[in-house]
């Protein structure tokens, strides 16, 4: 899996974009953009963050039992998906 680590992450949002193409216009870097999401550069660069993040995440949860995320960290994020118009539903 590590060798097609950034393949990996970009079919993950192509299944989602699948599932809700209206998802696409949540991300500001795909609008307006003629490269095709499959080779979009700022899409892998954003499914590869994502995905660190996550793996981060579910190894602490295996070692400690509990994910903690610097409240800063947390605050960052939370306020960008609020911005760009992501609910919680949405999750």
């Amino acid at each position: 899996m590590r060798k097609d680590v950034a393949t990996l992450c970009l079919k993950f949002f192509l299944r989602i974009f699948e599932i809700a193409p209206w998802a696409v216009k949540l991300f500001s870097f795909l609008q307006d953009s003629q490269i095709p999401l499959e080779k979009n550069p700022k899409l892998k660069g954003h499914a590869v963050s994502v995905f660190i993040v996550t793996c981060e995440e579910a190894a602490q949860l295996r070692t400690t039992r509990k994910v903690i995320v610097r409240e800063t960290t947390l605050k960052k994020i939370c306020t960008k998906h609020v911005v760009y118009g992501v609910l919680d539903e949405l999750f």
